[in-house]
């Protein structure tokens, strides 16, 4: 292009100008790579450099003119992908300008492959250079995705340990006031009455002091354990398992029609993450039998064998899914719990028609 530009410059004022347009167009839209993401610059350059090229060529400058759609068809061949059907277009359109200025010059199918093929093989890079940028930002949407499902995650487990912690206090302060109220009410009423009893007993003075005092000492000393036991079941944090269960079970039997029952066979020495597990399995699968069937009764149990808790929730209702049991989110979530810890979760039908949920997971998963 610049060799044209030299041709010209002793030759036509004119046609310099126009050499030199070209020039500044090409050099413009390769500059100013913005503009090669709108349509109207693509259609702003082709027809002014079709109409340059047209000009030159009826002016009898038409020996090399042809080379100035070189750059073009490697700028069109260059588009976004989004602009395919206009660069294809606007190919079109520069084939027929070329067969019209060297249709004198007898141009060859060869030629006209060649350029075809230039404008596809820019194509063709134009469109992998779109591919690696959309995967590329594939790649990073995904571990965006990522790091907020383990932030998520982590924020779950939290919240599962906390509302379990909750759970264990409140069963914790619950029992303790059952305690207080009750037990030691009844001993501190022993112990009043064992005091009254030493001003009734006049035959044997002697015997009857010894006995009661007897008495008191023993009522004395088990009322004192109950309060040390209460104390130190306040500020003890084993066992935060089977704690929070109990206490799930008690509030659901005291917010439903259902009445629940809890077995266990167990130390409650598992790890984290088994405890919060088995909590979670639990409040689904008595959400279930709420929700899902006419259940009045519920067993809740928990054992351990072979470094394994086995848990075993069970109800009286009736299911009317047919053979199969149909997962919804919840249950999948159960399953998918145990899993993850190493463990299984299944739903069986019992024999009256109710839902029995056996969960067994390592005592130390997670």
């Amino acid at each position: 292009m610049i060799l044209l530009y030299d041709q010209t410059v002793s030759s036509d004022i004119a046609a310099v100008l126009l050499y030199g347009g070209v020039i500044l167009i090409y050099l413009i839209v390769i500059w100013f790579r913005g503009l090669r993401q709108h349509c109207w610059a693509y259609l702003v350059m082709a027809f002014f450099i079709f109409g340059i090229i047209l000009v030159l060529y009826f002016q009898n400058h038409g020996a090399m003119v042809s080379n100035l759609l070189w750059p073009l068809i490697v700028l069109l061949g260059l588009a976004p992908k989004r602009l395919t059907y206009l660069s294809a277009a606007l190919m079109v359109a520069a084939l027929l300008v070329l067969v019209i200025v060297e249709y004198n010059n007898n141009l060859s199918l060869l030629s006209l492959l060649g350029i075809i093929g230039i404008f596809f093989g820019a194509r063709a890079r134009r469109i992998r250079r779109e591919a690696e940028h959309a995967r590329q930002e594939h790649l990073e949407a995904l571990d965006e995705a990522h790091q907020a499902l383990q932030k998520a995650h982590h924020d779950l487990q939290e919240a599962s340990a906390q509302s379990m912690y909750y759970a264990a206090l409140a069963e914790r302060a619950r029992l303790s006031r059952e305690i207080h109220d009750g037990l030691g009410h009844q001993l501190t009423s022993l112990v009043v009455q064992l005091q009254a009893l030493q001003l009734m007993l006049p035959n044997d003075p002697k015997k009857a002091e010894e006995v009661v005092q007897q008495l008191l000492r023993v009522a004395r000393q088990g009322l004192a354990e109950v309060r040390l036991a209460v104390r130190e079941w306040a500020e003890d944090e084993k066992g935060l398992g089977i704690i929070a269960l109990k206490g799930l079970v008690s509030q659901t039997e005291a917010h439903s029609h259902l009445t629940c029952d809890f077995v266990q066979e167990a130390s409650a020495d598992w790890s984290n993450a088994v405890s919060i597990a088995l909590y979670r399995i639990v409040q689904e699968g008595l959400t279930n039998v709420l929700r899902h069937s006419t259940a009045t009764e519920v067993k809740v149990k928990i054992t351990e064998q072979d470094e394994q808790v086995l848990l075993t929730l069970a109800d009286n209702g009736r299911y009317d899914e047919g053979p199969h049991l149909n997962f919804g989110f919840g249950t999948k979530g159960m399953v998918e719990r145990a899993k993850a810890l190493g463990g299984s979760c299944a739903f069986l039908k019992n024999e009256d028609g109710g839902l029995t949920i056996r969960a067994v997971l390592p005592m130390n998963g997670g």
